[in-house]
């Protein structure tokens, strides 16, 4: 048998070493897939049927797909895939989605998104979330619910195969808000609601007070457990839009230079002397009194984005985002553009449906060299959500590098 190995080695020299190359390529790929951890025990999700929300229209996804179908139900996620099948899903994920992100949240282009492709994505994400509690997939999670399928399910029009799609993603988007581990409580996006949650044999109540997405202040408060306080890890999401990675993926980046408002999160009034930040969530880890409640501030700073390839900014248009929305302008602005000065602003009065609206001016003549001498046209820009159509605005100011991380 000695004899036999060695003559094969001689034999075959290329087949070994193509072997080994097989080898360290397959270690290479596992070491890849190992780079995003797995969870021992996953997370559990709180059923929507659980969530009592206060408030309608923008702010609450579910209450737009129920109005569109009162029947609808949220659809549970299935069993816990193993390992090999979470390898799939995370490399998956890492060549073929995160790469493909728009800024609706969705796959394909802004202006004809592919809603169908889109809401599997969402389950997708929602799943690599159970399985990691990494805040970017939360974070891709709440900008396709906020944008792709709440403006899809509101858009006029009789029922079609699309606006059912989105209506049932956002029902079941509900049901992703929060979820539990072993004495964890994870917030990973934000609504005006009460949940009464099962944590480690007892029951909490969750009451989230804000005004997201067109506000940035959160109020997070645990109650309904008298008598002793209870140890508690509170995960609270800070969004990627919120630190600084206002672009979904590499395929995008935002104009604007300087230093980026950190969040800033205190419990009962007082500043933390200590904190954590896990995998894009504050932790905070304590014994709890009924009635205790941490309070989020989150920056709301409206970013222009443009397209970008090659790490530069592709010139010809921009989009405007605020908080986890995009927005889109209203109509009457065919053959205008957008200067490089120009700042959209909230106005001061809210929209029809409690949504914050931008005002800003573009520019009539795009021939016209000065901007000081074209002619002004007074704009106004609302959710995608609330009125789906183009969020691109022809701009003719180019910078060359992107200034901040997607």
């Amino acid at each position: 048998m000695p004899v036999r190995r060695r003559n094969l080695k001689k034999l075959y020299p290329k087949d070994m070493n193509v072997r080994y190359f097989l080898i360290m390529a397959a270690c290479l790929a596992a070491m890849m897939v190992c780079a995003q951890k797995r969870l021992a025990v996953p997370l559990t999700y709180v059923p929507a049927d659980s969530v009592v929300t206060w408030v309608g229209g923008v702010a609450e996804p579910r209450s737009t797909a129920l109005a569109l179908d009162p029947s609808l139900r949220e659809r549970p996620l299935g069993e816990v895939p193993g390992r090999k099948a979470f390898g799939r899903l995370v490399r998956h994920w890492d060549d073929a989605v995160a790469p493909r992100l728009n800024l609706l949240g969705g796959l394909g282009h802004e202006d004809a998104p592919q809603v169908t492709a889109s809401a599997a994505v969402l389950d997708e994400a929602a799943e690599l979330l159970r399985l990691t509690a990494d805040a970017r997939y939360a974070d891709a999670l709440e900008r396709g619910l906020f944008n792709l399928m709440g403006g899809t399910a509101a858009a006029p029009g009789d029922m079609t195969l699309e606006k059912h799609v989105a209506a049932q993603a956002l029902v079941d988007g509900m049901g992703r808000m929060l979820a539990t581990a072993a004495g964890s409580l994870y917030v990973n996006f934000y609504v005006n609601s009460t949940t009464h949650v099962h944590l480690d044999g007892y029951d909490c109540v969750v009451d989230i007070l804000t005004a997201l997405p067109s506000e940035g202040r959160v109020r997070v408060r645990l109650s309904g457990f008298a008598g002793h306080p209870r140890h508690i890890r509170l995960c609270l999401r800070l969004p990627g839009w919120a630190v600084g990675r206002t672009a979904p993926s590499e395929g995008y980046a935002a104009e604007g230079g300087g230093e980026w408002p950190q969040p800033e999160v205190r419990v009962n009034g007082r500043e933390l002397l200590s904190s954590e930040v896990v995998a894009g969530y504050f932790v905070i880890d304590r014994e709890w009194n009924s009635g205790d409640e941490a309070l989020i501030e989150l920056p709301m700073e409206v970013q222009r984005l443009r397209r970008a390839e090659g790490g530069r900014e592709v010139r010809g248009a921009v989009a405007l985002q605020r908080g986890p929305l995009v927005y889109a302008l209203s109509a009457g602005h065919a053959g205008c553009y957008l200067s490089g000065n120009e700042i959209f602003a909230p106005q001061a009065d809210y929209g029809e449906q409690g949504e914050v609206v931008l005002c800003g001016h573009l520019r009539r003549d795009a021939g016209t060299p000065a901007d000081s001498v074209a002619p002004a046209v007074s704009v106004t820009a609302v959710p995608y959500m609330t009125a789906p159509r183009t969020v691109w605005i022809l701009s003719l100011i180019h910078i060359s590098e992107p200034t901040r991380p997607y």
